[in-house]
């Protein structure tokens, strides 16, 4: 309730004082189900001189959908007594008069659901309406789901690094397709031609 009144009160300012389309502000808490964060205003105070904490709002996205779209999630922790402890952000004030308008930012509520509702501050997922996900993770990880058929294509070179194992797994045919197959291990695998015509793969060692 105090909240809401704090609204109708800032509301009411705003016809009596210069109206400023833009506040700066930090964030302070996040909730990523309905992707809507908490703000502290350092430029604006109440009765006791403390720096305003807005009530939530919904947190932009460059691309929203229902249970899709592009989701961060920010750290927070601004507070009244540590106002700039929190991610930097503006927040756009509804303006008096309409005029020329253009859409800034996508945004996710209670019908177009924000499509990671357990991301963790710091994390970020892009999901899209087939099911395709990539998602990083606070461990370090990154997770890419492909709802169907994964397709890398390269103009030259693919490497893939790894300081631990490699794995691939086929649940019914792996295959690899070249005149030359290097086995790291100083042998090799090449495919020739038999004398009828046909192919065969030799192993050579070094």
């Amino acid at each position: 309730m105090d909240e809401l009144l704090h609204q109708i009160k800032h509301a009411a300012q705003q016809q009596s004082q210069e109206h400023r389309s833009f506040v700066y502000a930090h964030v302070a808490s996040y909730d990523p189900k309905l992707h809507r964060v908490r703000c502290v205003i350092p430029s604006m105070r109440d009765a006791a001189n403390n720096c305003v904490l807005t009530s939530w709002m919904p947190l932009g996205s460059s691309w929203s959908g229902n249970g899709f779209g592009f989701q961060i999630a920010p750290v927070g922790g601004a507070t009244a007594q540590n106002p700039t402890a929190g991610e930097p952000v503006v927040i756009q004030l509804v303006e008096r008069a309409y005029g020329v308008a253009a859409v800034a930012s996508m945004f996710f509520n209670q019908t177009s659901l924000a499509p990671f509702p357990e991301l963790q501050p710091g994390e970020m997922g892009i999901k899209h309406k087939s099911g395709s996900t990539l998602q990083f993770t606070n461990d370090g990880n990154v997770a890419l789901t492909a709802h169907q058929d994964l397709l890398a294509t390269a103009q030259r070179d693919v490497i893939v690094t790894a300081t631990r194992n490699a794995t691939v797994t086929a649940a019914t045919k792996a295959q690899v397709t070249a005149p030359e197959i290097d086995l790291g291990n100083g042998g090799t695998l090449q495919a020739v031609k038999l004398a009828d015509g046909s192919n065969s793969t030799v192993l050579k060692a070094q």
